[in-house]
């Protein structure tokens, strides 16, 4: 899908890539079926460019 452009950013499981991490990859899960604070997780590495997702509410900005 990278090859293709088909979007910007990428992550990539364990599963299916034979061991094998692509360059493209900005998430790469390396472990699922962890326990953590009572709640089955996937764990995964942040590789760079992994994009950004506003934490602070909208209503707050301008407090």
């Amino acid at each position: 899908m990278a090859k293709r452009g088909a979007c910007q950013r990428f992550w990539q499981t364990y599963a299916w890539s034979k061991g094998q991490l692509s360059k493209s990859a900005n998430l790469h899960q390396y472990k699922n079926g962890q326990f953590l604070a009572g709640h089955d997780v996937d764990l995964n590495d942040g590789l760079g460019n992994e994009g950004w997702w506003d934490t602070i509410h909208n209503s707050w900005k301008n407090l």
